[in-house]
């Protein structure tokens, strides 16, 4: 009897160590992941909700057409999905290229359409290129 009371408590133990082996390893992978997600935060842009400067008119060219209607039928409205407005911005693509972070949701199709504008001047096309066929 005694050695089955054994057997039992050394299963028990090795039970336990395993879990905090996976406990450990979890911690370490949310440590990683936080790691990883504040090395890609950017600063804050500067709080003017005024468009930033465009390099030219990528908007209105045959590729922003495709775009817009690839991307949301052509209308500039902002609505649930993966992105926003015409371009279906992403909130992280929209701040690369200029966006103010409190126009997100809210910027007129003047002001999604200079965002564009700086995207396709930085040479972020792909952005749109490789996914909507245009």
């Amino acid at each position: 009897m005694a050695t089955s009371i054994h057997r039992a408590s050394s299963v028990l133990q090795a039970r336990a160590a395993a879990e905090r082996a996976r406990a450990a390893a979890r911690r370490r992978h949310a440590a990683a992941r936080a790691a990883r997600e504040r090395a890609q935060q950017q600063p804050a842009p500067a709080q003017d909700s005024s468009p930033p400067p465009s390099s030219g008119d990528a908007a209105h060219s045959a590729l922003g057409i495709c775009i817009r209607n690839a991307e949301e039928g052509g209308s500039y409205a902002w609505g649930p999905g993966n992105g926003g407005g015409a371009y279906q911005f992403l909130l992280s693509t929209w701040e690369r290229y200029g966006g103010a972070a409190s126009e997100y949701g809210v910027a007129s199709p003047a002001y999604q359409d200079r965002i564009f504008d700086n995207a396709i001047a930085a040479g972020g096309a792909s952005n749109w290129t490789n996914y909507d066929g245009c």
